[in-house]
């Protein structure tokens, strides 16, 4: 069976080419840009039936659940790119790397990356499991940023989310006894779980809600220390590190929107804010 080679129609589109700038550079970006494309990829269909709305319901829960599993690998893949991309971009965690007990190279797991994803930081961090592990998340960003981008209150329902991506993707969508117990929902026991239009809009808003903090949050605690430890102070001599470093914690709120250009003036005011952060913290 040969393997669907992409369509330039899709592969090679204006779209497809932003997006594709946007997970190269600017993983929050590309998961709003990801999640906008399944949202108006299954609102696309929404209310063709052909005067048979019971069967083009079930037709829709089983789009809505594909699209679900691929919502869910996309935050999975910015929770892992914005380490890795963090590593690729900037020298000033090299002597952390060493304590971070997380980080363990299994040499058959990084063999399996290199044709894929030849970056540095992705041989290291994509292997490695438990990305769909919240507490492991914060316990891994913590170690990298000292910061949390998924807050306490957020953990269980972000648990629930990765048992139902689970029953989608492994059990074509049937909750086994025990994931109905994870999920406290006797009723869901034995059951296909059903998807909508509503359910995926919802996952989406909390998803983006985590990923934007690694902008307000993680990105605000980068750049401190980059300006902290790793910056000259000169434009010319930190351009390229920092504009790699600010498009990588910057979170465009629109598909249809480029990244922006990284000018001086940007490199100005975040100099003076974390310039002034520091030295009042150091007074």
């Amino acid at each position: 069976m040969p393997f669907p080679v992409p369509n330039p129609s899709t592969s090679e589109s204006s779209d497809a080419q932003r997006d594709e700038r946007k997970r190269q550079a600017s993983p929050p970006s590309a998961f709003f840009a990801q999640s906008q494309a399944v949202l108006t990829a299954v609102k696309y269909f929404e209310g063709l039936h052909s005067g048979y709305p019971g069967a083009a319901r079930k037709h829709m829960n089983r789009i809505c659940g594909a699209m679900f599993v691929q919502l869910m690998a996309a935050f999975e893949f910015t929770t892992k790119d914005f380490i890795a991309q963090t590593l690729d971009a900037t020298h000033i965690y090299d002597d952390d790397v060493k304590g971070w007990s997380w980080l363990q190279i299994d040499v058959a797991a990084v063999l399996s990356t290199r044709e894929g994803l030849g970056r540095l930081g992705a041989v290291l961090v994509h292997p490695l499991p438990q990305w769909q592990v919240p507490e492991t998340v914060n316990e891994r960003y913590q170690d990298v940023f000292k910061r949390q981008p998924i807050r306490r209150l957020e953990i269980q329902p972000l648990r629930d989310l990765w048992i139902v991506r689970h029953s989608v993707a492994h059990n074509a969508g049937f909750v086994t006894q025990p994931d109905a117990r994870r999920l406290r929902s006797a009723e869901l026991r034995e059951k296909q779980v059903s998807i909508d239009v509503d359910f995926l809009q919802e996952a989406i808003d909390f998803l983006r809600a985590v990923v934007a903090r690694l902008d307000t949050v993680i990105g605000a605690s980068l750049l401190e220390r980059f300006f902290r430890e790793g910056a000259s102070g000169v434009w010319e001599q930190d351009r390229e590190t920092y504009a790699r470093l600010k498009l990588l914690t910057t979170y465009v709120r629109s598909r249809p929107t480029e990244l922006p250009e990284i000018e001086e003036s940007r490199y100005a005011a975040d100099l003076a804010t974390y310039t002034e952060r520091n030295d009042g913290e150091g007074a």
